[in-house]
């Protein structure tokens, strides 16, 4: 790894390390405007599912510093839903279910059993996939072009430079 955070691929493209690709991640969620934004009694609500321990994650560390960088705290200006499965896959549907029915503006799935669950359990909310262990085109690829789900977007480091970091 050189300095700055950056290592090269086989091609010798710079590969920016986890860690500053997730406070990138942070920054970008912050500036995604919610759908119905803001009322007078009603903040903006994210829901977060986590296969493990949603605050234990480098990507809620992460997410944190990228929302108060854009002037979003939670509590005043935004509010986190925070579930975690704590390792047990089966409660994935259930806590995703909860926050769907919550209402939540949007939802950010880290790994591809959440990410598969939150497609399955809603077609209105927006959903933000975080996977860094599969490929999401193979794994959520739609069947025909009509079946194209416009409300999931994601992020995803498949590199074998970084295979390291994320196992």
């Amino acid at each position: 790894m050189r300095k700055g955070g950056t290592c090269a691929d086989e091609q010798g493209f710079a590969v920016t390390s986890r860690r500053n690709a997730l406070g990138a991640f942070g920054a970008l969620l912050a500036s995604i405007p919610l759908a119905g934004a803001q009322t007078a009694s009603r903040l903006p609500r994210i829901g977060i599912v986590h296969p493990a321990s949603v605050e234990d994650s480098l990507v809620y560390k992460a997410l944190l510093p990228g929302l108060v960088s854009r002037g979003y705290v939670n509590g005043r200006d935004i509010l986190l839903e925070l579930r975690s499965a704590f390792g047990k896959a089966e409660a994935l549907p259930a806590l995703t279910a909860d926050l769907v029915r919550a209402g939540v503006d949007l939802l950010l799935v880290v790994g591809p059993a959440a990410t598969t669950v939150a497609v399955s359990a809603t077609k209105s909310v927006p959903i933000i996939a975080i996977d860094l262990e599969s490929d999401p085109v193979q794994t959520h690829q739609p069947k025909t072009p009509s079946h194209i789900r416009e409300k999931l977007s994601g992020y995803n480091i498949f590199c074998a430079a970084l295979e390291k970091f994320v196992g």
